[in-house]
């Protein structure tokens, strides 16, 4: 009387690939297989990446400087080219009103430094315009009211007519440095590989905005080899340009200003004005921090943002 009972028929559930994917069934009345429907790749919708701008790797240097919080005399050298006023920032979410380049840059200039001084009100600013030459506008003053006051007045009085067109001229860097070495002593350095606090440091940040013009540099300059030498010396480069192509400068302006950071002590952006207008205020950002207090092991490949714009 053991008998078993009788096996009820289970469904025959047909397996497929993704249970969740939604399947489409064939037409055919001989064909019995069902097909998953492809979804396409989102990775494979997402637009071409623009070119971008790469630094060519460099030796890792050790800083032996102390991190200590020191004045500065940070000297602003802004180009003042037409390519700054006539070039402007494409439209984006936050501001729906195209800007020139200068005035952008004025804004950016004048939050670096209220935020310095009031982080330290013992920083000085000057200010050097780069035309055909460097021209020393500003010289070293605590607050930086007189840079911030003549940045403005220059971005909102200025006359397309009297600006010098330099874009098919070649801007030598030489003539900078020979500028900023008349400007200020550099701190003495006794002992070279062991240095001590100094009482100040000196800080250059050089802001070029030509992509058609070329950016001249020789590293063999004896005005630069003399301030590149002193370990309290510090060269902080922002390039803004427009999209890189064949038919400009921008990748081997980029290169010329990446060879400024023999050390690898600077930092060194670049803005493109096909992007936000909020990438040049994260640059300036960035740059708050005092040169003696960054990284003592620096990569140069690792601290740098040189992103190009989205």
């Amino acid at each position: 009387m053991n008998e078993k009972p009788a096996e009820l028929d289970k469904p025959q559930l047909q397996e497929t690939s993704n249970s969740r994917r939604p399947v489409e069934h064939s037409t055919n009345e001989n064909e019995q297989t069902v097909k998953p429907v492809e979804i396409p790749n989102e990775t494979e919708t997402k637009p071409t990446v623009k070119q971008k701008l790469h630094r060519k790797p460099s030796v890792t240097r050790k800083c032996v400087t102390p991190k200590v919080n020191c004045p500065e005399k940070i000297i602003l050298c802004i180009d003042h080219s037409a390519i700054m006023f006539t070039n402007k920032f494409k439209r984006t979410v936050q501001s729906m009103k195209q800007q020139a380049v200068f005035q952008v840059l004025t804004g950016a200039v004048r939050n670096f430094i209220k935020t310095k001084s009031f982080i330290d009100s013992r920083h000085q600013f000057a200010l050097v315009l780069l035309n055909q030459t460097p021209q020393l506008i500003v010289d070293f003053q605590p607050s930086g009211q007189q840079v911030m006051f003549m940045l403005n007045d220059i971005g909102t009085q200025f006359n397309e007519s009297e600006l010098v067109e330099v874009d098919d001229e070649t801007f030598n860097l030489s003539t900078l440095f020979d500028q900023v070495k008349d400007m200020v002593p550099l701190p003495s350095v006794k002992h070279p590989d062991k240095p001590g606090p100094p009482p100040y440091v000196v800080r250059m940040i050089f802001v070029f905005g030509r992509s058609s013009s070329t950016l001249k540099f020789c590293e063999n300059d004896e005005s630069f080899q003399k301030l590149n030498s002193n370990p309290y010396f510090f060269c902080d480069c922002v390039y803004i340009h427009e999209e890189p192509n064949d038919g400009n400068c921008v990748t081997d302006n980029f290169m010329q200003v990446c060879e400024l950071d023999k050390n690898g002590t600077s930092f060194i952006f670049e803005v493109g004005t096909d992007g936000s207008m909020s990438s040049l205020y994260n640059a300036f950002a960035n740059l708050l921090a005092h040169p003696l207090q960054r990284q003592r092991d620096i990569n140069v490949n690792n601290h740098d943002i040189l992103l190009s714009p989205e």
